[in-house]
């Protein structure tokens, strides 16, 4: 079984903000918050959708701010 790591941060400032990081790759899979994505469900169906496939995964939660949400931007 293939196992995947993966890190869901929340915004502190805005709890509707999510984003959903692969750890083995350093990657951002998704972002978004509730109102225009449905974030978190869509992370929740990505989980079961690779769990379905057969991997194995292990998803950890942490709180972040703003710095950790403007991906791709110089600052």
């Amino acid at each position: 079984m293939i196992k995947k790591n993966f890190l869901t941060i929340i915004n502190i400032h805005f709890e509707d903000e999510a984003l959903l990081i692969d750890l083995d790759t350093n990657k951002v899979v998704m972002q978004g918050d509730y109102y225009h994505n449905k974030i978190l469900d869509k992370i929740e169906g990505f989980v079961k959708g690779l769990e379905y496939a057969g991997y194995e995964v292990n998803i950890s939660t942490e709180h972040g701010t703003h710095e950790d949400f403007v991906v791709g931007e110089e600052g």
